[in-house]
């Protein structure tokens, strides 16, 4: 989305297809003067090329005084090409000597906004993933080459974002697409350096965009079946005066009905960058994240229940006594607190250093619904008596 003009609107209406839901977005885009300062800025190539003449061949037919003179003189032209993402953001040029496959920015925004980082490198070879529904704090799968998501590396922004008991992946819980500036699937050896012990033979590599140097916004609104609805909002500082310090902040709130049975997801979104360039190859960045989300759990049909029930068949939506598949008990809530500093600094011509303090903190709970007999249970393999209160 570009403009020529001050503080000028655009809007962009796109409908979408995913899962059982049907996707329309719009999105605004406020700028203090040229958009191009919210986005890498693109070369635009000039082309020169030399067209000889051969002699005894003209290409017209001058008359004899100048036809000497249009043998021996070379016709010049140029030629403007202007650049384009190849393959819409999904041919991304690569030079580091590993497998790496990457959708950029130009494709991610051509995306339903509500899906998560996995879905967006469904499409790169050798990746398969899949989602419950169309709101990315939904249970997800994800292999590259016969590896599951336990067996994959995950980083955002340098960091890991894999739980650490269970190694699933938070990469819904880390960003909103409308902040991400690339996805990578390096694939084979991983990278030494990389702060992982899981990946066993690929890594996911996600890059947060970082603050423009004008002031502006971007609003994104969405909506669409099952009461899907998505409300975006970023604003840029732009450069604060003098201090080459620049950042930006951004809001999210996502809602659905899951879309078999009753229940509903929601889920609240902050991230937050501030940068300051003490030199030209010399940055420090802050990168902070919050999520707060909640779902209620979708049940798992067999093959008999999905042919019976389609896609009615899920939890109870009317609670009676005993009922332990009573659909608010069966719920899941994610909160989810990022930060990260990067600091990269160029001591001299050949040496660099960087140093990335960072942590996360993930808080649940999930509740399953179960039936505790009252006496005579177990805990584990030990029995148990009466429950505490319950005795007599």
């Amino acid at each position: 989305m570009t403009t020529k003009h001050s503080k000028a609107f655009h809007s962009l209406f796109r409908r979408r297809l995913l899962s059982s839901c049907i996707m329309v977005t719009c999105g605004l885009t406020v700028l203090d003067g040229n958009a191009s300062a919210a986005l890498p800025k693109k070369t635009q190539p000039h082309h020169k090329a030399t067209l000889q003449t051969k002699e005894g061949t003209p290409r017209s037919h001058p008359s004899p005084a100048n036809q000497i003179e249009s043998q021996s003189k070379a016709e010049e032209f140029s030629i403007h090409a202007q650049q384009h993402n190849v393959g819409g953001g999904l041919l991304v040029r690569q030079t580091a000597p590993v497998s790496v496959s990457e959708v950029s920015r130009a494709y991610i925004s051509k995306q339903v906004p509500t899906i998560s980082p996995t879905q967006l490198i469904a499409s790169l070879p050798g990746v398969q993933a899949g989602n419950e529904g169309p709101i990315n704090t939904e249970t997800e799968t994800m292999h590259i080459r016969g590896l599951d998501q336990s067996q994959i590396g995950f980083l955002f922004e340098g960091v890991p974002v894999s739980d650490a008991f269970s190694y699933a992946p938070w990469a819904t819980s880390m960003v909103d697409n409308e902040n991400l500036t690339s996805v990578k699937v390096t694939q084979g050896s991983v990278d030494l350096t990389a702060p992982l012990y899981n990946a066993d033979g690929a890594i996911v590599s996600m890059q947060e965009i970082r603050p423009t140097d004008k002031f502006g916004g971007y609003i994104d609104l969405s909506g669409g079946t099952h009461s899907l609805q998505k409300q975006f909002l970023r604003l840029n500082t732009g450069e604060i005066g003098h201090s080459d310090v620049r950042a930006f902040v951004s809001f999210s709130h996502s809602a659905a009905n899951v879309w078999r049975g009753p229940g509903k997801i929601e889920r609240y979104h902050v991230d937050a960058n501030v940068e300051k360039r003490w030199a030209p190859e010399s940055i420090t960045d802050i990168v902070f994240g919050y999520t707060r989300s909640h779902q209620n759990i979708y049940r798992n049909p067999s093959l008999t229940q999905w042919k019976q029930y389609g896609t009615s068949f899920n939890y109870s939506g009317t609670y009676t006594t005993g009922d332990t598949s009573y659909y608010k008990i069966n719920e899941r809530f994610t909160n989810v607190i990022f930060g990260a500093m990067h600091n990269d600094f160029k001591l001299s011509d050949e040496l660099t250093l960087h140093i990335e303090p960072y942590t996360t903190f993930q808080r649940g709970p999930n509740n399953y619904g179960s039936t505790i007999p009252i006496a005579g249970g177990y805990l584990g393999t030990q029995q148990y008596g009466t429950l505490d209160g319950y005795e007599g």
